[in-house]
């Protein structure tokens, strides 16, 4: 592996990977004892020879060291991506990504997170709910690191993910762009979209949980 390469590990985010393809794909190692014969690798196997990635067996123990040396993780299920840094977006991907599906922009805007199990549980979460983007605040969100793709199972290869400097700013541009905004409020008491008026439904609080 070189040094500006990434090691994903786990069977969900590996596959993921594999089949959004919007990452450089370097290498997929294998536990060479498993391969073929274990019904759980072959979608994995069948993505990397869609995607002409090359498969290096390996035995058990050299596939524990690279994944211990490299991955955020060292529970590597018997497979390991060598990969390029995740891909960055930019907003107005997001927004030509819902015209061209003739759908009004749905985003979702991150700050002040912390811990790649919070964040991975979100992208995961905003990638089942069928989100156009995902907008983080550069200085205060962690990058999308190999754990928090982890955490995200791999909605993160799906998903466009881009970081601005200034979010107020986005946010602005957002709203002349036509796209409304509701917040997330800690008041779990707070009830969402109950005024009558469109313009006042886009600043109703939305409870943090139910």
């Amino acid at each position: 592996m070189t040094a500006k390469s990434e090691a994903l590990v786990r069977r969900h985010p590996v596959l993921e990977a594999l089949r959004a393809r919007r990452r450089t794909i370097h290498r997929l190692y294998i536990e060479g004892a498993r391969g073929a014969a274990d019904p759980e690798l072959r979608p994995i196997l069948a993505a990397a020879k869609a995607a002409s990635v090359a498969v290096t067996p390996l035995d058990r123990p050299a596939l524990d060291r690279l994944a211990q040396r490299h991955a955020a993780d060292g529970k590597h299920q018997g497979v390991l991506l060598e990969v390029g840094p995740y891909p960055y977006a930019e907003v107005d991907e997001m927004l030509g990504l819902a015209e061209r599906r003739g759908e009004r922009p749905l985003l979702l805007l991150l700050d002040l997170l912390h811990g790649p199990q919070n964040i991975g549980a979100l992208l995961r979460t905003a990638e089942a709910c069928g989100v156009h983007g995902v907008i983080l605040q550069d200085r205060r969100a962690p990058e999308i690191t190999p754990s928090v793709v982890q955490f995200a199972a791999g909605a993160t290869e799906h998903l466009l993910i881009a970081k601005v400097t200034n979010l107020a700013q986005t946010m602005r541009e957002l709203k002349v762009a036509g796209v409304w905004l509701a917040g997330m409020d800690m008041d779990e008491t707070c009830l969402l979209y109950t005024s009558p008026s469109p313009r006042d439904r886009t600043r109703s609080r939305m409870p943090s949980s139910a």
